[in-house]
């Protein structure tokens, strides 16, 4: 649901008022689970439903929610509730989610700020701040590519558009 996400977001290349891909759209609607978030669904993963779910909000909001994903998004904000309930049992988190999470709560924020759990989700900050420094100190090297650049989606849109094409490879 994360990655589905993140492709209904683009836009058209010929309409960039309607997706690019509306099957990736589609493939959200019909994936939500039934505790109201995204993820995996054979596995109770607070980390990655977190990530999902967000992911998921986020696309689903993108496109001027029809008054159906205003409800899945209502009800899928409700799951994050839980699941920041549950993250301080888990005894690991995924790597890059403490550079994820952030970026997606600073998108949805203006719009959903007060249904969001942001205190339950306030102490990932100090390490994103951290590490966010650290990555901005860093040059990409077309010649010397480095594992931070697979999740580039991580910075914030700022950033990113100062990134040179260059070290974009076929995958």
């Amino acid at each position: 649901a994360y990655s589905t996400a993140w492709v209904a977001r683009v836009p058209g290349a010929h309409d960039p008022s309607r997706p690019a891909w509306p099957e990736a759209l589609e493939y959200l609607r019909a994936s939500q689970l039934s505790d109201g978030g995204w993820g995996e669904s054979t596995v109770q993963y607070a980390h990655e439903r977190i990530i999902s779910t967000l992911s998921a909000i986020l696309a689903l909001h993108t496109w001027g929610p029809l008054p159906q994903d205003i409800e899945r998004i209502k009800w899928g904000l409700q799951a994050l509730k839980r699941y920041a309930q549950s993250l301080h049992r888990e005894p690991h988190e995924p790597v890059g989610f403490e550079l994820l999470l952030p970026r997606l709560v600073s998108e949805l924020a203006a719009d959903y700020g007060d249904l969001l759990p942001l205190k339950a989700l306030a102490s990932i900050d100090s390490k994103y701040q951290q590490k966010l420094a650290l990555i901005e100190s860093l040059q990409p090297d077309p010649e010397n590519p480095r594992t931070w650049w697979f999740s580039l989606e991580m910075l914030p849109p700022e950033r990113l558009s100062l990134l040179d094409e260059s070290i974009l490879d076929a995958n």
